[in-house]
């Protein structure tokens, strides 16, 4: 994964689908977080943030704006 600042969010390799079949749950995205599935990893997903940074980040960015 590739963030703007290294370290900032911790990501891990889970198995992400778009449930298309229930009727209920049409376009839920469904995350094998436990990874209780067979299915391979497909997609990089964010489970932690270094929420001072973020907002470090944020508020250095947002100062650059006129």
């Amino acid at each position: 994964a590739h963030v703007l600042r290294p370290g900032l969010v911790e990501t891990k390799q889970r198995n992400v689908e778009i449930e298309c079949d229930s009727e209920l749950c049409r376009g839920r995205t469904v995350v094998d977080l436990w990874r209780r599935t067979e299915r391979e990893p497909n997609a990089h997903i964010a489970v932690d943030i270094d929420a001072d940074g973020f907002l470090e980040l944020l508020i250095e960015r947002l100062s650059t704006f006129p």
